[in-house]
């Protein structure tokens, strides 16, 4: 402390050594903040990730289950899942084309049978998953992968889709 020339004592290097700590409390609650957030954002894109994938495992699934004796039990593309024209009406398989949510890209990866078609999507993201004890008990597949492109969503061999009828509107209700 600086004592003055009128006898009273300067406060000047408290205040502003509370500042200065003050100023470090906050960059480090921001700094802890971010990790937060970025973790938070990761986990969000992993849960996306498996919603759109098991979107893609319903509608290969789907498209299997509506294949008639003859036609190819994959789509050749996913434009094929959008809007399957092998029946009448034509049916849809896949509401839209979704992106990938860890790329944002609107690409995904493609796994292909020996003639081409589609068997299975893939995300084309080279890095690594989160893997945390338990985060992933309904798709063990992601926790099981050593980066995110390499969990392929295929249809599952084990669900029967059953056929429906589509039935043509009515007329005059």
């Amino acid at each position: 402390m600086v004592t003055r020339s009128n006898g009273t004592r300067s406060q000047g290097g408290f205040y502003l050594m509370a500042v200065v700590m003050l100023g470090f409390a906050v960059a480090v609650m921001v700094a802890a903040l971010t990790r937060l957030w970025e973790a938070e954002l990761v986990r969000d894109r992993e849960r996306d990730l498996i919603w759109v994938g098991r979107e893609f495992t319903r509608a290969l699934t789907s498209y299997r289950g509506f294949t008639l004796p003859g036609q190819p039990p994959a789509p050749g593309s996913i434009g094929d899942l959008l809007l399957d024209r092998r029946v009448d009406p034509p049916l849809r398989h896949l509401r839209r084309a979704y992106s990938d949510p860890v790329t944002g890209k609107a690409q995904w990866g493609i796994e292909q049978d020996a003639n081409g078609r589609i068997v299975g999507i893939h995300s084309l993201s080279l890095q690594h998953p989160r893997k945390p004890d338990g985060y992933w008990p309904d798709d063990p597949g992601l926790a099981a992968v050593a980066r995110y492109a390499d969990r392929v969503f295929r249809a599952d061999p084990m669900t029967i889709v059953p056929r429906a009828i589509v039935a043509p509107p009515s007329e005059g209700g």
